[in-house]
């Protein structure tokens, strides 16, 4: 084989391997040597924490995050986790809220209408909102002290746990955008941990940080694996001897960040708590000291992602006005001070709309702005468009009583998104008909409350009554449904001429159709083949479980072209790529796993890539058939 064609292959397959097959989406940030871009421009920003978004309500998230607009504020940190019976993400092991992600669908959204990115946190190492702790007692392992947390990073079933929640966060497709998370330029960076550390758990390793960097690297290159548009940080404190800020604990600065899986440094400093004590000077020198490590050391951009002072010690606006000025005079890339409220604002820490430490932002934010030739994320984004028997009207008779025929109509969600946005439903009704409408549900969440219910509206010969839910969350599989009641002497309920529920039907005519509204438009939906149901089932209908992955559909008539996994119609070195990529568990897509397997040996792998960078530089002419 000519050597030269042998170099050209192994070149080609080490760089499918180490290299993404496919453009930057646009407007996601990436970051490249000391400084953050976008689409090709660089970028700088002036940011805050705002932890508790996940426990508000959309109208107060669009307060909240057009507030935060007006103050100059570009990125935004936030919690991603809670293993709390209160707004949990996770109150199980493996039993996600998806009323509780759908919430954070929302976050997404209130984002990017005020051209605001996200960090999103995975967990927390301190007590709060269960954390690592949780993870622990799930494992059935002692928690809350330094020494039961180090097990943490070294068990099993707790690094499993934390791959298995980040995944589901990665793959997630926002319920109301349809954007799925990975793709999506609203997202900043997904960080591992609020303020991990190996603290005290071995004689050597507060210093050396041996244990805690290897979870680092299994963790984010993890989360690579699954997201590799995004960027991933570490979210440590830069705690070390060495600075004169707080002790060595595990997690050295620059041989922490040093993972190749860790595209920025962090750092957070609180100079006038009592452990720390610090001048405004040292405090400045310790700034300086973070930005040259991570700059001439580590070699990536240095983003300030907590700190504050004690406004009841310190004059606030004068301490971030100085802090801000080392941002700006060596080349920070960022910074999210702590923290932003909205309401029962922090008496040590938070400021809220007002405040007037927010002015000294904003004019910072103005000087990193006026640097950054990258500018805010996208506003529009793709929406979800559910197609017929995404939703389902459903409903059935009860027994008549002699004074009432009762009847019982629900909405599912019957695809595997969930669906956040207004909702109602209209129950048309011939005019002659006395009919009686009682509130009635299948479940019951925090997001329902209770329905609007319209007076009788005529139009032409019907009348309907409308039941309004106003903006809500309905998960897959879910349903929400009510009582209506018609006067016995009205007769049976026939609505065999209906379009959207099928499974009534008796002699008559009065109920003539139920239409449902999702937004401003009517789903039609699809439902189950009709029937005569006159007595009620002895328990509600159970909703038809929803598959957890989508299947997999191959279009009729199309002819799988050996080699061409991508399914652009020929064979070429991105084919070889894409298979090398497969090898070494990076997801790539699009990819066709029928057409990968070149020499027909049932497997799928590092061969299969050398046959088809074979093929496309002219070594061999064809595959195995």
């Amino acid at each position: 084989m000519n050597k030269l064609k042998i170099n050209v292959l192994f070149i080609l397959i080490l760089f499918a391997v180490t290299a993404p097959l496919y453009a930057q989406p646009a407007g996601v940030v990436y970051s490249n040597g000391t400084h953050f871009y976008v689409d090709g421009g660089i970028y700088y920003f002036a940011g805050a924490n705002c932890y508790d978004l996940f426990t508000c309500e959309p109208a107060v998230l669009d307060t909240r995050f057009a507030e935060m607009a007006s103050d100059g504020i570009k990125v935004v940190r936030t919690w991603g986790w809670s293993n709390e019976d209160w707004h949990g993400f996770e109150k199980q092991p493996g039993v996600y809220d998806e009323n509780q992600f759908m919430l954070f669908d929302y976050i997404m959204e209130a984002a990017r209408k005020n051209g605001i990115r996200i960090v999103i946190v995975f967990t927390g190492y301190w007590e709060a909102y269960g954390g690592i702790d949780q993870s622990l007692k799930w494992q059935g392992l002692p928690s809350g002290d330094h020494a039961s947390r180090s097990v943490y990073f070294k068990n099993a079933g707790c690094k499993q746990h934390f791959k298995n929640y980040a995944a589901h966060f990665i793959n997630r497709i926002n319920s109301i955008s349809g954007m799925p998370y990975k793709e999506d330029p609203v997202l900043f960076a997904w960080q591992l941990m609020n303020e991990p550390r190996y603290q005290n758990a071995t004689p050597n390793e507060d210093a050396t940080g041996e244990t805690f960097r290897a979870w680092i690297d299994e963790m984010a290159g993890y989360i690579k694996s699954l997201d590799s548009n995004h960027m991933v940080s570490l979210g440590i404190e830069g705690h070390e001897s060495r600075y004169g800020f707080g002790g060595n604990e595990g997690n050295p600065f620059i041989y922490s960040h040093q993972s190749p899986y860790i595209d920025y440094t962090t750092a957070h400093p609180y100079p006038t708590e009592e452990w720390a004590d610090l001048t405004l000077g040292e405090t400045e020198n310790l700034v300086r000291a973070w930005i040259s490590d991570a700059h001439n050391e580590v070699g990536k951009p240095f983003v300030m992602d907590e700190f504050n002072v004690h406004s009841s010690k310190v004059n606030r606006s004068e301490w971030w006005n100085a802090l801000f000025n080392v941002l700006e005079d060596n080349d920070a890339a960022g910074s999210c001070f702590w923290t932003y409220n909205g309401r029962n604002i922090d008496s040590t820490f938070g400021a809220s709309h007002g405040a007037p430490e927010l002015s000294v932002l904003k004019a910072h934010s103005v000087v990193m702005s006026s640097k950054s030739r990258g500018g805010p994320p996208p506003k529009d984004t793709p929406g979800f468009s559910f197609g017929d028997g995404d939703f389902r009207t459903t409903g059935y008779l009860e027994q008549d009583d002699g004074i009432h025929v009762y009847y019982y109509i629900y909405c599912e969600n019957t695809s595997n998104q969930g669906y956040q946005g207004n909702m109602k439903i209209r129950i048309y009704i011939t005019e002659e008909v006395t009919a009686t409408i009682e509130r009635h549900y299948e479940s019951s969440d925090e997001y329902m409350g209770d329905p609007v219910v319209s007076g009788w509206i005529i139009e032409g010969e019907y009348k309907y009554y409308e039941v309004d839910f106003g903006n809500r969350a309905l998960t897959p599989g879910e349903r929400i449904g009510f009582k209506g009641g018609m006067a016995a002497s009205s007769g049976g309920i026939d609505i065999s001429n209906d379009w959207s529920l099928s499974d009534i039907t008796t002699s008559s005519s009065e109920l003539e159709r139920v239409v449902i509204y999702l937004g401003d438009r009517i789903c039609t939906g699809e439902s189950p083949s009709g029937g005569t149901v006159t007595t009620a089932p002895t328990s509600a209908p159970t909703a038809t479980p929803i598959p957890t992955t989508a299947p997999t559909i191959t279009p009729t008539g199309v002819t799988t072209l050996l080699g061409d996994v991508n399914n652009n119609g020929s064979v070429d070195i991105v084919d070889a790529l894409l298979v090398a990529q497969y090898y070494v568990s990076l997801n790539p897509s699009p990819f066709n796993l029928s057409a990968a397997d070149t020499n027909c040996d049932g497997t799928v792998n590092i061969v299969d890539a050398l046959l088809i960078a074979q093929y496309y530089v002219g070594l061999s002419t064809g595959f195995c058939l």
